[in-house]
């Protein structure tokens, strides 16, 4: 979970979906669906607004504007070595 430049809580859920939350009233304002092919582990909100999300199972890094529409910028992580 993060804030955004306008308090706002984004969060992500198991099945791929970003939440908004409104700051103070404490529900959701909006909900950004098929946002990662299931479930999303991580959100960072930059210095300049933009958002980056990742996913567990698409593999995907997506960065989002300041509205959380797409950039069209993604990452793809081809494999994980482990050590």
């Amino acid at each position: 979970m993060a804030f955004n430049h306008c308090g706002e809580l984004l969060t992500g859920d198991s099945n791929g979906s970003i939440i908004v939350w409104a700051p103070i009233m404490n529900r959701m304002t909006r909900t950004i669906q098929s946002a990662h092919d299931g479930p999303i582990f991580d959100i960072c909100v930059l210095k300049d607004g933009c958002v980056v999300t990742g996913g567990g199972k698409d593999k995907r890094i997506v960065e989002w504007d300041l509205r959380l529409n797409r950039t069209g910028r993604e990452a793809k992580v081809s494999h994980l070595t482990r050590k």
